[in-house]
């Protein structure tokens, strides 16, 4: 039952994409992964992110499983950001239609599992996070590196086979899925031991050294970027630390 009921998930993630993106201009083919919740570490998640990071069962008491995507972002979209400081409007367009577009494809998995007498909790594209130390009580990014989906660069997003630029969903499920294999091997150049950095002398703000990352100073860059596009509310983003790298689209080691 487990594989059949992955390919129906996968389906769903591949087939509303397509559906929202007809014209392939937006995104390219999504990922997904799985993790068993007994079989992963879970409870690294309050060493690696916060201390009260929630648990899959503190969202769903019976949780077995949780199911991880990543939609990845075309050339087109990507390269748009790649000059100048503000993020480009192309990118903080398609950074708010892609949080749209998790959250479709969270309902749609959700009404499919529920169909077949499972229980979801889905959580939105955008995580409501603390002001203060800018970490949220659901990492996307975390859960789906405990799933397998990737592994951390430098520049703290996950590298997928399909590069690091794109969004992540996840959904908590009490179906009984198999976790995906990890990764064997790093997919990060530099944390694999050569050198790299690119990412590193992309950062617009400094906010990201080769020995420390100050996420206020991130933010405070896609402050100023929601307020360059007029939406600050919705595109409060930057992304520079993810164009032009060997890991934008792709795994590179």
């Amino acid at each position: 039952m487990d594989y059949a009921l992955e390919k129906q998930i996968e389906g769903i993630v591949r087939d509303t994409a397509k559906r929202q993106d007809s014209e392939g201009q937006m995104w390219r083919e999504a990922l997904t992964s799985y993790a068993l919740i007994d079989d992963r570490p879970f409870h690294m998640l309050k060493s690696w992110v916060r201390e009260d990071h929630l648990m899959p069962t503190d969202l769903l008491p019976n949780a077995e499983s949780v199911i991880c995507f990543f939609i990845p972002f075309t050339r087109e979209i990507t390269c748009s950001n790649e000059e100048g400081v503000p993020a480009s409007r192309t990118w903080g367009e398609a950074f708010v239609k892609t949080n749209l577009l998790i959250d479709e494809i969270s309902d749609e998995i959700t009404m499919m599992l529920e169909t077949g007498g499972f229980n979801c909790a889905r959580l939105p594209a955008t995580e409501s996070f603390d002001t203060d130390s800018l970490t949220s009580r659901w990492s996307h990014r975390h859960v789906a590196y405990i799933s397998g989906l990737g592994t951390f660069g430098k520049n703290n997003m996950l590298i997928t086979k399909a590069g690091c630029s794109g969004r992540l969903g996840s959904i908590i499920t009490d179906a009984p899925l198999t976790s995906s294999p990890l990764p064997e091997e790093e997919y990060c150049i530099e944390k694999e031991g050569n050198i790299c950095g690119q990412c590193v002398s992309r950062c617009a703000r400094g906010a990201l050294t080769s020995e420390n990352y100050d996420r206020h100073s991130c933010y405070n860059q896609c402050l100023d970027n929601g307020k360059n596009l007029g939406t600050a509310d919705l595109m409060d983003v930057c992304g520079k630390c993810l164009t032009r790298l060997p890991c934008t689209f792709r795994a590179p080691v």
